[in-house]
């Protein structure tokens, strides 16, 4: 993976396997991360293991299928990058 100490990375389905996998590998790499999954714990547990490991998380719960989740999310690498929160 290349350096991406910094960079805002949305990670959809971070919640477990392969999203939770990519979520930690880029943590390890210094990403500022959105976490996005309907699973608000296991986004959590994800986000704090993801500090650990070097890297910022945001969660950001719910259901991609829904389209103004779609819309919501697609701003949040915005707000992440300009310094405030979602929720």
């Amino acid at each position: 993976m290349a350096e991406l100490r910094g960079a805002v990375v949305v990670v959809a389905g971070a919640s477990s396997g392969i999203g939770r996998a990519t979520a930690l590998g880029l943590a390890r790499k210094g990403a500022r991360l959105v976490l996005v999954s309907r699973n608000a714990d296991a986004l959590d547990k994800v986000a704090k293991e993801c500090a650990d490991l070097g890297g910022e998380a945001l969660t950001f719960a719910t259901d991609m299928a829904d389209d103004a989740a779609r819309g919501e999310c697609a701003a949040l690498p915005c707000r992440v990058s300009a310094g405030s929160t979602c929720g």
